[in-house]
């Protein structure tokens, strides 16, 4: 795969970069999961797997801008559009985009959390992918053993299954989160996504089986009902 000049943008747009970086700064959105490191990935992944150097360029300024509902929590869906207006009113040259690649990327912004839809323009098919791939693999790891402090990291008895009661924004093991993830593998869309994605997906693969098998070479699979220890409930 051929890698981009992957400082190109920072150097073409260092304002927008500059006026998102104050306001994760006057949020305080540090040890966040979806902090300024998580944008500036999101972003340089939607650069390098974008079908076309236009849609990886707008993707790309989508996925620094991608985050003001986080930044800003409660805001409304028209305050979401206002503030991303702004920032690229405020932090692009005029006239860097026209007015249909602007409603592009607020649109890509906007729908960049729900699932595929066969209508998502180029721009938010793009930023889908590399929100995911920013969202899985080594990186994921760490961050799903930091901010899911209050359960626990491996529920023994849903090591080889999954614990019926949990959903993914509950999932009560961090295990049980990283499983989640494995279901993006068929959502990723674009050729570069689905070839840098594999194998992130494989080491998910790869980390669970390792997992179970040292609990079965301890005697502990199944897990022994005396030794279940039952987690309140988050």
């Amino acid at each position: 795969m051929n890698i981009p000049n992957s400082r190109r943008l920072w150097q073409k747009y260092p304002t927008l970069v500059g006026i998102v970086k104050t306001d994760y700064l006057a949020q305080k959105a540090f040890g966040r999961g979806h902090n300024i490191l998580h944008s500036v990935m999101v972003a340089q992944y939607a650069e390098l797997i974008a079908e076309t150097e236009r849609v990886g360029e707008l993707a790309w300024i989508a996925g620094i801008v991608h985050e003001p509902h986080r930044l800003f929590p409660g805001i409304t869906r028209e305050e979401i559009e206002r503030k991303l207006r702004e920032y690229l009113a405020r932090g692009l040259p005029a006239g860097a985009l026209t007015e249909a690649e602007t409603s592009a990327v607020v649109e890509a912004v906007r729908e960049h959390s729900k699932r595929n839809d066969p209508n998502d323009n180029s721009v938010t098919v793009t930023l889908k992918d590399a929100d995911r791939l920013t969202s899985i693999g080594p990186y994921h790891w760490l961050n799903a053993a930091q901010f899911r402090s209050t359960i626990p990291a491996v529920d023994p008895r849903f090591i080889m299954t999954s614990d019926p009661r949990a959903t993914f924004k509950n999932p009560f093991s961090v295990l049980q989160d990283l499983k989640y993830t494995l279901e993006w593998e068929s959502w990723l869309r674009l050729p570069k996504a689905k070839e840098l994605g594999k194998p992130k997906f494989d080491a998910i693969r790869w980390y669970i089986g390792e997992l179970e098998k040292q609990f079965e070479i301890l005697g502990l699979l199944p897990f022994p009902d005396v030794l279940v220890v039952e987690q309140p409930t988050v």
